[in-house]
């Protein structure tokens, strides 16, 4: 398929339909996961007894866990993009 040939969404009555549901969904836990992560880190950096091995240890670990969670979404959309097997029936 080339790049004049690929499907648009909006051509098909259904298009949007599958498409809004999962950019909701993406928005939304983006949401829920960034409001976890401040309220996390704005009582670990407030509170004044907190280790130090844990003002330090949960952001290192929260900026891990989200860096790994991009790389892979970007990951996905590279080879979503780039699958040669689209024209392969079952």
């Amino acid at each position: 398929m080339s790049e004049s040939e690929e499907p648009d969404v909006f051509a098909k009555p259904t298009g949007w339909v599958s498409l809004a549901p999962a950019t909701l969904g993406i928005v939304g836990v983006v949401m829920v996961y960034g409001t976890i992560v401040f309220y996390v880190l704005k009582a670990i950096f407030t509170v004044e007894d907190t280790p130090w091995w844990v003002r330090f240890g949960v952001p290192a670990i929260v900026f891990g866990f989200t860096l790994t969670l991009l790389t892979v979404f970007v990951q996905r959309l590279k080879s979503a993009r780039t699958d040669k097997y689209t024209d392969v029936r079952d």
